[in-house]
Parts: structure tokens; sequence; C-alpha cells
């Protein structure tokens, strides 16, 4: 939150969404990262959310 003001005054959209990786390190096995189901509904609402608004956002910035 305490950077959402910042985001604003760049312009930048803020989406409620996120995923939550705790203790990254512990999901890093030879260079890749292995999430679980839950990361994975996470990351895949967040994009969801992302598409929707960037279709909304696409006739603001005139593309």
């Amino acid at each position: 939150m305490a950077l959402q003001g910042s985001a604003y005054s760049l312009k930048m959209f803020v989406l409620p969404e996120s995923v939550n990786i705790p203790y990254v390190h512990n999901f890093l096995a030879g260079g890749e990262f292995t999430p679980t189901d839950v990361m994975s509904t996470a990351a895949t609402t967040m994009l969801d959310e992302l598409v929707k608004v960037a279709t909304a956002l696409r006739p603001l910035r005139g593309r």
C-alpha cells in the first residue's frame, strides 16, 4: 500500500491480486522454479485479471 501512491504517479495500475511465494529458495531446484498448486492458481487468477485490465485500458492508450 505504501508504494501505491508512487505507482499511480508513474501512471501504473495496481492489481489487488498477487502471488505469495514464501521462502522462494525452497521452490528452486536446478535453476527451475516449481510452484505449489496454490501458487499456480493464484498466478492464473492474477494473469486473468491482468488480461481484463489490459483490455479495458487499451482504448485509453490509443492502440
